[in-house]
């Protein structure tokens, strides 16, 4: 199976500073752009072959992300919104500018301790890794040859990443964070470590000028190199 894993585009929740999650905003006309640039990037990838299937979380931003990528295609197979790919629950953090969250929970921290999170009234890492198991049953249903396209979330992708290439825990912490729209192409079959073909690529935002503004200050937050843990 080749997975296609993709982080949601803009949204208006990454424009004001705040942690969002179960906070349900729309995409920013940029957004719409980097989706439709990963589409295009995608259909190249896949020589124009259709996905098998197409997965998305039931958040708004993660579903108009899908619906652009595939308007790349001239016929589109439908999109099932999972709650499963649903970004990491938040609790009481939900809102906060991340200097509130380093104010009022030192030491909780989605990036470098993420495999130690457990949210305030919100999710654990624990139930993460559980929602990263139900949908890997959902794709063990799949042919096996089958293309899968996927549009979750930041941290529900580290995990789900680092999840599927059956790696120790502790290496999502040092899983930097994807860019709006960033690929990862996995070679998946059930029960075995996924291959990795390509992890967090988003040539097609650079190309087409449409990266985040200061995205290696918040985004490339490891001193260690993922992928030379394995």
């Amino acid at each position: 199976m080749r997975l296609f894993l993709v982080r949601y585009a803009e949204s208006y929740s990454n424009t004001q500073g705040r942690m969002m999650s179960s906070t349900d905003l729309d995409l920013t006309e940029k957004g719409t752009a980097q989706a439709k640039a990963a589409g295009a990037a995608l259909f190249s990838r896949l020589e124009g072959e259709s996905f098998g299937a197409v997965y998305c979380s039931s958040l708004l931003r993660a579903r108009r992300t899908a619906e652009a990528i595939l308007s790349a295609w001239p016929e589109r197979p439908p999109i099932e919104a999972l709650d499963c790919l649903r970004e990491m629950d938040l609790g009481r953090m939900e809102g906060l500018t991340w200097e509130e969250r380093a104010e009022r929970y030192p030491g909780l921290e989605a990036d470098r301790r993420l495999s130690a999170l457990c949210a305030p009234g919100g999710e654990s890492y624990e139930d993460l890794l559980g929602r990263c198991a139900e949908f890997s049953g959902e794709l063990a249903a799949l042919p096996e040859n089958a293309a899968v396209l996927a549009v979750s979330h930041g941290i529900t992708l580290r995990a789900l990443v680092n999840f599927l290439l059956k790696r120790p825990r502790g290496d999502v912490d040092y899983l930097n964070w994807p860019e709006n729209t960033a690929v990862t192409e996995l070679e998946w079959q059930p029960g075995q470590p996924a291959r990795l073909r390509c992890l967090f690529d988003d040539r097609h935002l650079r190309e087409a000028g449409l990266s985040t503004p200061n995205y290696e200050e918040w985004g490339l937050f490891s001193e260690r190199d993922y992928l030379s843990l394995a």
